[in-house]
């Protein structure tokens, strides 16, 4: 009952339906269901208190995950990820030329055409949020769902420098199965 008023708080029906069964299944396993932070994404400390299964069909619920189709345009990221920050770190995009940048209170950034338009499924997209993370840094990372690496869109989950830092320290093992660092130089 408890989740499925926090899901339909936080992201809808559909958030709804995927809370209901991924909690359906966990508990099923015998194990505790964790508290999910109020009001936003989990922590990824939450996160890595769910099963693989779990974790996996959370990467793909948009109002827990900053969920992007490869095919993506960079604005259109953007505001994607605008939906998941804080209103002090908003992004805005500027065209400039084939390229694009992004402004940030804490700076703004230049990203190639050639950063863009790299013709492999990875290209676009990462080159956006590995300049994102550039300008959210130190205080905010996102941090690519490696089980979404297998299709096509890519997940990512927002959390503080210290949630991050967090948990390599509770589950460094774990936290490098299911999320891969994202740079300017793609996925690290």
């Amino acid at each position: 009952m408890v989740a499925g008023v926090l899901a339909l708080a936080v992201g809808g029906p559909i958030a709804y339906f995927l809370v209901k069964r991924a909690v359906r299944r966990h508990l099923a396993r015998g194990r505790a269901l964790p508290l999910l932070s109020g009001g936003g994404p989990p922590s990824p400390v939450e996160v890595l208190r769910l099963s693989s299964e779990a974790i996996t069909e959370l990467s793909t619920d948009p109002a827990s995950a900053v969920v992007c189709d490869w095919r993506e345009a960079p604005e259109d990221v953007i505001h994607i990820v605008n939906g998941f920050v804080p209103p002090y770190l908003h992004l805005s995009s500027i065209a400039a030329g084939d390229g694009l940048a992004m402004r940030a209170r804490s700076g703004s950034m230049l990203i190639s055409a050639a950063q863009l338009s790299v013709s492999s499924e990875q290209g676009g997209v990462l080159a956006v949020i590995g300049a994102i993370n550039a300008l959210l840094a130190p205080s905010h990372e996102l941090r690519l769902f490696r089980c979404s690496q297998v299709g096509d869109s890519f997940s990512f989950l927002l959390a503080s420098s210290e949630a991050w830092a967090n948990a390599h320290a509770q589950s460094p093992r774990k936290l490098a199965q299911h999320f891969a660092p994202v740079s300017l130089a793609g996925v690290v």
